[in-house]
């Protein structure tokens, strides 16, 4: 399996802080201690609707996604900082 380090960088920690493949597993990690610690209970999800797709999210639905969509959006920017690259705006 290829390394996406760049060349010369070495070094177990760089490598488990800098690889993009090693991220998506310390997100894994960290959404499953949030689910052990309570932190994460439910994962929002769209009503049924039969006429207006409007009607499968009420108010309180729409912020439980926001909020989902927030700390995702926080986590993959932690992520992409610290593998020293810019976050995009």
């Amino acid at each position: 399996m290829r390394s996406s380090l760049p060349q010369g960088q070495s070094g177990k920690l760089s490598t488990l802080l800098r690889a993009e493949d090693w991220w998506s597993i310390w997100f894994g990690f960290i959404l499953i201690l949030a689910a052990s610690f309570g932190l994460l209970t439910a994962v929002p999800k769209p009503g049924r609707w039969s006429v207006n797709p409007l009607d499968a999210f009420p108010d309180f639905t729409l912020l439980q996604l926001g909020g989902l969509a927030l700390g995702l959006g926080v986590l993959t920017a932690v992520g992409i900082r610290a593998m020293g690259q810019p976050v995009p705006a």
